[in-house]
């Protein structure tokens, strides 16, 4: 898989579960990727501002972005 395909893996996966949320452990189990991939990839679309991450829930979810 390339690395471009974990991160389009990534962002589906938590839009796909965008009206709950995801947490970490979610996102590494339903992808399949290790842990480190997982967290960098999730800190980059954070930083792009393609997801957002709510520190009180810890959960992650789409942002607007890709749509604006």
């Amino acid at each position: 898989m390339s690395s471009l395909d974990k991160v389009f893996t990534v962002i589906e996966t938590v839009v796909s579960h965008q009206s709950t949320g995801l947490k970490f452990a979610a996102i590494v189990a339903k992808t399949e990727l290790s842990k480190s991939t997982v967290h960098r990839i999730l800190k980059y679309l954070i930083r792009a501002g393609y997801l957002s991450f709510s520190t009180d829930t810890k959960m992650y979810r789409g942002a607007l972005k890709p749509v604006s």
